[in-house]
C-alpha cells in the first residue's frame, strides 16, 4: 500500500503542507488565477520546496504508470495526466497510486485536464518585473502597439492615414479603438490605468474576435505578409485584457 511520499530532504516541502497547498487549488482550476493565489501563499524558497516534493509525487506516479501497456498518450499528454492527478489532490493520488486501472481509465477517457503544473510559479514570477507585474503589461503593451504599427506599415506604407486602409480597412477601426486604449493605459499605468483597461475587456474581446475571423477568412486573398505567422488578435486579447486582470489581482496584495 503506497501512502507517503518519503519526503526526507530539507529542499523539499513537507507532505501535510505540500498536500494543504495542493488542494487549495481545487483543481480543474484557472492556471493565472491559481498562480497568483500560490504567489501570495509562498514566498519564493517556499515554492522551490514545493516544487521539489511535486517532482516527488510525479515519480512516484511515474513508478506506478510506465508499468502500464497502451497508455494512449504521448510524452507531452502523459505529463498532463500525471499533473492532473497530483491536482486532483492527497486522497485521489493514492487511490491513483494502487489502483493502476484508474490511470489507464482516465487516460482512455482523456479525462484529465492541461496541466495543474501551470499554476506552480517559476522563479522569474517572483521578481519586481515578472509576469504579473506592472512593468510587464507595460513592456506587453508597448509590444502590441508596435505590432499595430507593423500592419498598418505593411498596409498602407510609411504614410499612414486612418481614412486610407487598403487591405486592413474591414478591421481598421477596431485595430484604431484598441490601439488608443493600449496608448491610454501607457499615459497612466496606474492601478487606476488597469481598471480602466479592464472595463473594456468586452470591447477588446469582440474587436478581436472579428480581427482572427477576418484573416481566417481572407487568408487567400490577403497579402502573404498578413497571414504568415499571424498572431495578431491573440495578443491584443492577452496583452489589452488578460494580463491586465491578472497584474491586477496580483498587486491587491
Amino acid at each position: 500500500m503506497i501512502n507517503k511520499l518519503e519526503v526526507s530532504s530539507t529542499a523539499q516541502m513537507p507532505e501535510d503542507k505540500f498536500w494543504e497547498l495542493v488542494e487549495m487549488a481545487h483543481w480543474p482550476c484557472d492556471y493565472n488565477k491559481m498562480k497568483i493565489k500560490y504567489l501570495k501563499a509562498m514566498d519564493r524558497d517556499e515554492c522551490k520546496r514545493f516544487r521539489h516534493t511535486f517532482s516527488k509525487a510525479y515519480c512516484l506516479l511515474d513508478s506506478v504508470a510506465t508499468k502500464l501497456e497502451d497508455l494512449p498518450c504521448g510524452d507531452d499528454s502523459y505529463g498532463d495526466l500525471l499533473h492532473h492527478i497530483i491536482g486532483l489532490g492527497r486522497e485521489l493520488f493514492y487511490d491513483y497510486c494502487n489502483d493502476p486501472s484508474m490511470i489507464k481509465a482516465l487516460a482512455d477517457s482523456y479525462g484529465y485536464k492541461e496541466s495543474y503544473s501551470y499554476c506552480i510559479p517559476y522563479d522569474s514570477d517572483y521578481s519586481d518585473d515578472g509576469q504579473y507585474s506592472l512593468k510587464a503589461i507595460i513592456r506587453n503593451t508597448k509590444k502590441s502597439i508596435e505590432e499595430i504599427k507593423k500592419f498598418r506599415k505593411m498596409d498602407i506604407g510609411d504614410h499612414w492615414n486612418q481614412d486610407n486602409w487598403k487591405n486592413l480597412e474591414p478591421i481598421g477601426e477596431e485595430i484604431d479603438k484598441i490601439n488608443n486604449l493600449m496608448v491610454q493605459f501607457l499615459k497612466d499605468p496606474t492601478e487606476s490605468g488597469l481598471k480602466e483597461l479592464i472595463k473594456q475587456k468586452n470591447f477588446v474581446n469582440k474587436a478581436s474576435k472579428k480581427i482572427e475571423k477576418f484573416f481566417h477568412d481572407n487568408y487567400l486573398e490577403l497579402p502573404r505578409k498578413f497571414t504568415e505567422g499571424n498572431g495578431f488578435s491573440t495578443a491584443l486579447i492577452t496583452n489589452a485584457v488578460a494580463d491586465a486582470e491578472n497584474v491586477l489581482e496580483f498587486i491587491k496584495g
